[in-house]
């Protein structure tokens, strides 16, 4: 159950030029953690094919308590209702260079890629009253977590691929309109 998130953006070209869109967007990057019920940065599809970054609150309301759902699993989420159709149309990804995850002692412990680069977390959103909101997929945990807990989330390779080639090479040829 991942139920924060660090986004730092310190060396990490990647997700430097993604947050720059996303602010244009009206997203004021936030410093290191984020907490569920807050604005995160998430990629979706525009309904173009195209990829746009913006800022989502990460939550869905439920009702009547207002209570948060933060997760969904992904072996189960087209089995249930509330979530079958807004995993089907409203894809999105949250921009994450790290997940924490609460040992048995109740001690938060961070996971980060081990190679420094950015974790792409797989996630859908869903329209409520108040905009958009987004959750996370999550999966059964991999041995690097399996220590701390049984789920983690469901980190998507092939986005974080696109982007860092497509990255890449707008930094390519920055460097050679420059010269």
């Amino acid at each position: 159950m991942c139920g924060r998130v660090k986004l730092s953006l310190q060396e990490e070209e990647e997700l430097q030029e993604i947050i720059k869109n996303v602010e244009k967007n009206g997203y004021h990057y936030k410093q290191d953690d984020i907490f569920h019920s807050e604005e995160a940065a998430v990629l979706v599809n525009d309904g173009t094919n195209k990829v746009k970054a913006r800022s989502m609150v990460w939550g869905f309301k439920l009702p009547p308590k207002k209570q948060l759902l933060i997760n969904a699993r992904s072996e189960t989420v087209l089995e249930k209702p509330f979530f079958a159709h807004d995993f089907k149309e409203n894809r999105c990804v949250f921009l994450a260079t790290g997940f924490y995850e609460w040992d048995s002692n109740k001690q938060k412990v961070l996971f980060q890629n081990s190679t420094g680069k950015a974790l792409y977390l797989a996630g859908f959103y869903k329209r409520f009253d108040d905009g958009n909101r987004s959750i996370i997929l999550t999966t059964n945990a991999n041995e690097s977590v399996l220590a701390v807990h049984e789920r983690m989330p469901l980190i998507n390779e092939l986005v974080r691929q696109t982007i860092a080639s497509k990255v890449s090479s707008n930094c390519s040829s920055k460097r050679r309109k420059s010269h």
